[in-house]
């Protein structure tokens, strides 16, 4: 009898468990719908388009789909057609306040997340977050996560929350200069409500923002570690300094990732396989590498086909010296733009999303973005920080990333920059990400071949790769690679030698005789000299 009770309390409970494991599966499907974007401008002249970028990219990092609209561009029901999770309200130029009826009366209705970022926040917005606000006007303020604070670079005017609702929970704070310093709350998150005073550029806010959002839409985000990213690495770098660098990493146990730039073409070149050399030898100290799409030049734009086979083709010559990278390194725009995400960012499980570049306020894009873009979400998104944006943190160990973060270092120009890079490395006392010790598994398809990374060990076409040096002619020797001893190579050889010969001997006889004429010139001319005194 006790046993048949012990018999079905361990069947409820197996299928209990199976019962919550499968809820749980179908709420992650439920939370692919998207979050709506609505921005004001993008205000290059402020940098506003970088906040933006880096908005879409925290959302991608964070699992969570995007819909970006420029609130001009909003239209009545825009939100409830989209069937979004969540809305998101992104004020980067307040001096113009402007005002979209349609938008704010569907936010009003709207019942899912919302969050405000920057000023400006309307009537339904204050009434759901409670509290009380104010406007600090260029005050030099102090961002602090935990025991990690930084200042902020700059001092522009922010609103903030200077007195909660009871309800209220607050993800961070700042602090002001004064004597004694006054306190606000940074994130503020009201139920499904929430509110940011920026994103900014400076690391800890960054971190804070990720974390309020995370919070919001209940996503059960641990801390994680951020991977240490060299960028910029290309076929152009000098491969003495990259090859510093990797032992300088590697012998000091910094795991390491470098995003790379590659060749369509002249990948038989000894220059190539030099490259190839190097990177190979990153592989093998650790590093892992991710592969940077080559950039459309000028005004011409290919179609999905054309990216997809340039792209094919670098990924394939690399692979062909043994050079397999994990997952695909592009900037924000490329997970705007349709035809690049299923060309090139769709085929990788891990892919890296690192800053746009700054438009100058007088420049035109070369390619207009569409008034609505969809930024996907992929297995793992990565959102690129640059490490400069964390320097003038204090207990920079102390910081937490709740979204998957890459911290990016430039490609130092010299020694004296690795020197310093290292420094810092070892006075930030971050702990990183390591592929190998993390269990870091990923996989990159492109057409017929596969590439995958399980915890330092390489798969091609699901084959385990032993040896990554194996099948693969030394082509990337210091010295000259020696030409083929062919008929056909000795005979230019010969024409060669025989044409520098004959225009030495042209060159020889033409200063002969330069030499005769002018001996001949000067005998005459003090001949006829002589004879006229005589």
């Amino acid at each position: 009898m006790w046993r048949k009770g012990y018999l079905w309390g361990f069947l409820l409970i197996i299928l209990l468990l199976l019962g919550v494991k499968q809820s749980t599966i179908q709420a992650e499907a439920a939370d692919q719908r998207p979050v709506m974007l609505v921005y004001d401008s993008k205000n290059i002249a402020e940098h506003g388009d970088l906040d933006l970028d880096c908005c879409q990219r925290l959302l991608t990092s964070l699992g969570l789909p995007v819909k970006t609209v420029q609130l001009s561009q909003y239209h009545a029901h825009l939100l409830e057609t989209s069937h979004c999770q969540g809305v998101i309200t992104m004020v980067n130029w307040a001096q113009v306040n402007s005002r979209n009826q349609a938008f704010e009366r569907d936010r009003a209705r709207f019942t899912g997340v919302k969050l405000h970022i920057g000023s400006g926040l309307q009537t339904d917005e204050r009434k759901s977050l409670g509290g009380h606000f104010k406007t600090l006007v260029h005050q030099q303020l102090k961002v602090h996560q935990g025991q990690a604070n930084q200042l902020l670079s700059t001092n522009k005017t922010l609103l903030v929350n200077d007195k909660r609702a009871g309800n209220a929970m607050s993800v961070g704070w700042l602090t002001n200069q004064n004597m004694p310093a006054e306190s606000y709350s940074y994130g503020v998150k009201v139920g499904n409500a929430g509110f940011l005073p920026e994103i900014g550029t400076d690391g800890v806010s960054i971190n804070l923002a990720g974390q309020l959002i995370a919070k919001l839409f209940k996503l059960d985000r641990q801390p994680q570690l951020p991977l240490l990213t060299i960028t910029g690495v290309t076929p152009y770098t000098k491969m003495n300094h990259l090859k510093h660098l990797i032992d300088c990493l590697s012998s000091q146990g910094y795991p390491f990732a470098l995003s790379i730039v590659s060749v369509e073409s002249n990948t038989d070149l000894a220059a190539f396989h030099r490259y190839t050399k190097i990177l190979r030898y990153a592989e093998k100290s650790g590093g892992v590498i991710f592969l940077s799409p080559s950039t459309e030049t000028g005004t011409q734009r290919l179609n999905e086909a054309q990216l997809r086979s340039v792209f094919q083709t670098e990924l394939a010559s690399l692979g062909a010296d043994r050079v397999l990278p994990i997952g695909v390194s592009a900037p924000g725009y490329w997970n705007r733009s349709q035809r690049r995400q299923a060309a090139v960012l769709s085929p990788a499980s891990h892919v890296l999303l690192r800053p746009d570049t700054h438009l100058k306020l007088e420049e035109k894009p070369v390619e207009a973005e569409p008034v609505v873009t969809n930024s996907q979400v992929f297995p793992t998104s990565i959102v690129g920080i640059p490490f400069d944006a964390f320097e003038t943190a204090t207990y920079q160990n102390k910081i937490q990333f709740f979204q998957s973060t890459a911290l990016l270092v430039k490609m130092p120009a010299d020694t004296t920059e690795i020197n310093r890079l290292m420094q810092r490395l070892q006075g930030s006392k971050l702990r990183w990400f390591d592929p190998v010790r993390d269990q870091l598994e990923t996989s990159l398809k492109i057409g017929t071949v596969s590439y995958e990374y399980q915890a330092g060990q390489y798969l091609v076409n699901h084959q385990v790769v032993f040896d990554l040096d194996a099948d693969i002619e030394n082509f990337a020797t210091d010295a000259k690679p020696a030409e083929s001893d062919s008929w056909m190579n000795r005979v230019i050889q010969w024409q060669s030698h025989a044409l520098l010969w004959l225009f030495a001997g042209i060159g020889l006889v033409l200063t002969g005789l330069l030499v005769l004429g002018w001996r001949i010139y000067r005998r005459k001319f003090i001949r006829n000299s002589g004879q006229k005194k005589g």
